[in-house]
């Protein structure tokens, strides 16, 4: 135990470290948790949520049932609600840490020096968590800590409204398909989807679904127009999904749903094919992480943080990897994570920005997951 002793408090201290950033960046920006409470806020007062007009293209985007969660920081001053989200990302990171240093299930526990160098190289991820103050940290730890499969409804509910947070990551739920009574557990699901979705259907829309129906389609796609000159659409540079590369690369427009929506069907049926196809003969908990690993793939809206996904994914695969002595597959690994968290316009000038424009984050995952696949069969 000596030896790992060193390796476990590095591995402390780049986790303090990176709490602290986390924090930090969500008091000084965490953009899109201001969007979060200031809809809280005016929630109250008679706001709709969805009201481009109000809110412009930083207007709330989730599902209905998603805005209970955060309702009440409409009662808190921002720096509050602030220092509270910060507390809920750093006790995320954490979570996530710990649940990868003891195993999951028969994936064995990642010794702190795997973890403490493939968090460093994500610094730049954690960085665009912080800014942003998303919930991508949140999921994923919820995700390692709960089982898809045998968990108890309660469990699996919360799972469920963790992901549908955005409608394109449920994905991985793909994977809870053995549950045992899966159409009475979605049944179930789904009611509550719709209990959670009344303050906004009552209060905010005055029970007119088509009201609530047309804001909020026209909320999803309000990203596509410019703020101070600045493009945030599907197509910059900082979303790296596999649909920003076929709107980037092909002919599709952007400012189209229809175009949108036909690059988000391609990427998602040639993603779910790809994985299911590879996972075949891998145990249960390979096949969560792989489904938690191409995540990011699918997304529209695949930013920096949403990478954050493909973590468990690398340090299960190099501990497997360095178990068995396979050198060339931990030098894929690490070369993995560095496209995936190192190649950016900050770091590479020119040349980064040009790889972010060609979804180099995405082509890194992509590989290390076929690489991760030939380490875990079973």
């Amino acid at each position: 135990m000596k030896r790992y002793r060193g390796p476990l408090i590095l591995l402390i201290l780049v986790t303090l470290g990176l709490s602290a950033v986390l924090m930090g960046r969500t008091l000084s920006r965490g953009d899109d948790f201001l969007v979060f409470y200031r809809v809280a806020q005016r929630f109250w007062d008679g706001v709709r949520p969805y009201d481009s007009v109000t809110y412009g293209n930083m207007v709330f985007k989730y599902p209905p049932w998603i805005l209970p969660l955060f309702l009440p920081f409409g009662f808190m001053d921002p720096l509050t609600a602030k220092l509270i989200w910060g507390f809920v990302e750093a006790g995320s990171l954490f979570a996530i840490v710990i649940r990868i240093h003891r195993g999951i299930g028969r994936l064995p526990a990642v010794r702190p020096a795997i973890q403490a160098f493939f968090l460093l190289t994500f610094f730049a991820l954690f960085g665009s968590h912080g800014m942003t103050g998303q919930i991508t940290l949140l999921v994923l730890a919820l995700a390692l800590w709960i089982d898809p499969v045998r968990s108890s409804f309660a469990k699996f509910f919360i799972l469920a409204f963790a992901f549908s947070a955005k409608l394109t990551t449920l994905l991985p739920l793909l994977h809870s398909v053995k549950r045992k009574k899966i159409i009475l557990n979605v049944l179930g699901v789904g009611a509550l989807f719709i209990a959670l979705s009344l303050p906004i259907y009552f209060h905010s829309y005055r029970g007119h679904y088509r009201a609530l129906r047309t804001e909020w389609s026209a909320a999803l796609f309000s990203g596509t127009s410019d703020v101070d000159r600045v493009r945030i659409g599907f197509t910059t540079r900082e979303v790296q999904g596999l649909p920003s590369f076929l709107l980037r690369e092909t002919g599709l427009d952007e400012k189209k749903p229809r175009d949108v929506l036909f690059a988000i069907s391609v990427s998602t049926a040639f993603i779910v094919g790809f994985w299911i196809f590879l996972s075949r003969r891998l145990k249960p908990e390979v096949q969560w992480i792989g489904w938690l690993a191409v995540l990011p793939a699918v997304q529209p809206l695949a930013w920096f943080h949403v990478f954050l996904f493909t973590y468990p994914m690398l340090v299960f695969g190099a501990e497997e990897a360095m178990k068995n002595l396979r050198w060339r597959r931990v030098i894929g690994y690490g070369f993995c994570a560095l496209l995936i968290g190192a190649v950016t316009a900050k770091t590479m000038g020119a040349a980064g920005s040009r790889l972010e424009f060609l979804s180099v984050k995405l082509w890194g995952s992509l590989a290390a997951i076929c690489i991760f696949r030939k380490d875990l069969q079973s």
